[in-house]
C-alpha cells in the first residue's frame, strides 16, 4: 500500500504552508496537471496554461502529481495540447517537437528532475 511521500520520506507526514511568489500553494496551482495516456512506467500529462508560465511552480505540481499517483518512481512526458498527446509510444516527430517538457522523480535516488523543452531540446532544467 503506498503511503504519504512528503520530503523524501514515505512516512514522514509534515504540514507546511508552502508560499511561492507571494501566492498560496493550492491558489498557485489553479490547475491541475491531467494524466490524458501512457505506456508502462510513463504518463502522458498536458500542462494547464497557468502552469505552462511558472516553471517553479509546474515542477512543485509535478511532485505533487508523484506523490498522489506514483509510488517511488515517477516519468511524465507533457504537452501543452491534448491532440498532441501520443497514444502509445514510439512518438511521432510532431509529438517530439511539440512535448512541452519532462519530470522524473526517482525516491530511492532523490531525482527529482523537471526539464522544459522547445522542438525536442531541453531550454530548462529544474
Amino acid at each position: 500500500m503506498k503511503g504519504p511521500i512528503l520530503f523524501g520520506h514515505p512516512n514522514l507526514i509534515a504540514a507546511a504552508v508552502v508560499v511561492v511568489s507571494g501566492l498560496n500553494w493550492p491558489a498557485a496551482i489553479a490547475g491541475e496537471l491531467t494524466r490524458v495516456g501512457g505506456q508502462g512506467e510513463m504518463d502522458f500529462v498536458v500542462v494547464p496554461s497557468d502552469l505552462q508560465k511558472n516553471s517553479k511552480l509546474l515542477k512543485m505540481a509535478c511532485r505533487r502529481y508523484a506523490n498522489k499517483h506514483c509510488d517511488y518512481f515517477c516519468k511524465m512526458l507533457m504537452w501543452t495540447d491534448k491532440k498532441q498527446v501520443p497514444k502509445r509510444l514510439p512518438m511521432s516527430d510532431q509529438q517530439l517537437e511539440t512535448q512541452f517538457a519532462s519530470y522524473d522523480f526517482n525516491l530511492s535516488t532523490g531525482l527529482n528532475r523537471l526539464r522544459i523543452l522547445r522542438r525536442g531540446t531541453v531550454v530548462e532544467e529544474l
